[in-house]
């Protein structure tokens, strides 16, 4: 299933409105986006049309428009944008809505191997002219979005990608950080499509790329020459281990076995930490051949500056004089150097504000997830075996295959645990790491299997 974007598609509406007044580029433009539209879409596909979809004034001259969309190739997903005054009552809307159409006002559409929210925005507080009664649309519109994205959360379940839609740009290019920008990072959003801006001068005023994990892309009909534009492509459905760690709703916390239901847990020894690096060295082999193609980091800091127990356990060393609070400052050097090191040498992701396993009482500050990507080149798998097995080392790595969708976290000498992001993966390399098993969750291993047999049926 392939997802695109078509925002401002400006239809007549009955009103007679010519749309070459804003220039010849839109000239005959409805006919050129219905037939690029033909061209490019799949009867399997979904279309994302972020408002200013009709001029009609009112709902029942909207339905003509609205009629001629069902009729192109896909699902469409509408978003109301300030030109669209015929929306009205979602009652009403949904029930006359043609086939095959789906809208989103304060709440969120699933569409199969992602979750779609949003909301209309409006203009930012960085505009020149944003008045007083710009603020109340603006924070009204806040409150919107943060309600369609706490459905979208929902629905996804921790595991789909949450792809948002927007009107108006959430961000200006270079510019402040926005409420819409911020409530887009703290769901999680991967992607944001947007429309509103028209004219190459407009066109650069509007955030792209990535920032802070979101994924920002414009897609008003002027700026894509009236094609709709590619998103992304989903496979058949399946989870991907990628779009798990994206998603900071996904459980990969500590113990992972137990967080996690499509997991095995291993085995690596009971005798000395060289023996645990060549078992951990087997099962990385089997699962991952000669290199992972991404490591990931939970991290998190922490405040033990109060030198309680907690603090003690975790960085007080005996026979270091220095004490509690020098030790802490020692590791999370240690730990910010390594990271800083990793993320210099690769390409990477920081996927931020990962739900925690520990308890607020426990001191916790932030817990955030970094996935490193190879890219080819290779890590140094044998060093980072090490630090995994060092039970003095802060972050959790975990080392992470694409291809068969699954993740090697190795929490210490003693054990590692195999998390799979989808039942295809989990039963075909059950047989394969059956020697590896940990005999006493042996019995709740076989269960997944067969919860996961039964579900693929």
């Amino acid at each position: 299933m392939k997802l695109f974007a078509i925002a401002d598609l400006h239809l007549d509406g009955g009103a007679g409105k010519p749309m070459d007044v804003f220039g010849p580029q839109w000239a005959g433009h409805c006919d050129r986006i219905f037939g690029l539209w033909r061209e490019t879409v799949g009867e399997g596909d979904v279309v994302l049309i972020p408002g200013d979809i009709s001029w009609a004034m009112r709902f029942g001259d909207a339905l003509p428009d609205l009629n001629a969309i069902s009729e192109l190739p896909g699902k469409k997903v509408l978003l109301r944008g300030n030109h669209d005054y015929w929306w009205s009552s979602l009652t009403r809307m949904r029930a006359a809505l043609p086939e095959g159409m789906a809208l989103i006002q304060n709440d969120a559409v699933d569409i199969g191997p992602a979750v779609i929210a949003g909301s209309r925005g409006w203009s930012l507080p960085a505009s020149a002219d944003f008045t007083a009664e710009d603020r109340k649309i603006y924070e009204r519109e806040a409150i919107r979005l943060n309600l369609s994205l706490a459905a979208a959360k929902r629905l996804s379940g921790g595991v789909k990608p949450i792809i948002a839609m927007m009107h108006f740009p959430p961000m200006l290019r270079g510019g402040s950080p926005t409420a819409f920008s911020e409530a887009l990072e703290r769901y999680g959003v991967t992607r944001c499509v947007y429309g509103h801006l028209h004219g190459s001068l407009a066109w650069e005023a509007g955030c792209r790329g990535e920032i802070n994990g979101v994924f920002y892309e414009l897609c008003s009909a002027d700026s894509l020459g009236f094609k709709p534009k590619l998103i992304c492509e989903f496979g058949d459905g399946t989870p991907r281990v990628e779009d798990l760690l994206k998603n900071p709703d996904f459980p990969y916390l500590q113990p992972y076995f137990y967080n996690n239901a499509l997991s095995l847990r291993c085995e690596l020894s009971t005798g000395t930490k060289r023996s645990a690096i060549r078992r951990a060295r087997e099962i990385m082999d089997l699962l991952m051949g000669k290199t992972p193609e991404a490591v990931v980091f939970n991290y998190h800091l922490t405040d033990f500056s109060d030198s309680g127990p907690a603090a003690k356990n975790a960085f007080d060393r005996p026979g270091e004089a220095e004490g509690v609070h020098a030790g802490y400052v020692k590791e999370t050097t240690r730990m910010t150097r390594f990271l800083l090191d990793m993320q210099a040498g690769y390409r990477h992701l920081a996927v931020k504000n990962v739900p925690s396993a520990l308890a607020p009482e426990d001191g916790l500050v932030l817990n955030n997830r970094i996935i490193c990507y190879s890219d080819g080149a290779g890590f140094d798998t044998e060093k980072l075996l090490k630090l995994c097995i060092d039970d003095r080392f802060d972050p959790d790595i975990g080392f992470v295959s694409f291809e068969n969708d699954c993740i090697l976290s190795v929490y210490d000498d003693r054990g590692g645990d195999v998390i799979f992001a989808n039942e295809e993966k989990f039963l075909e390399f059950y047989p394969k790491l059956e020697p590896y098993f940990l005999d006493y969750d042996r019995e709740l291993m076989e269960e997944r299997r067969k919860a996961a047999e039964e579900k693929i049926k």
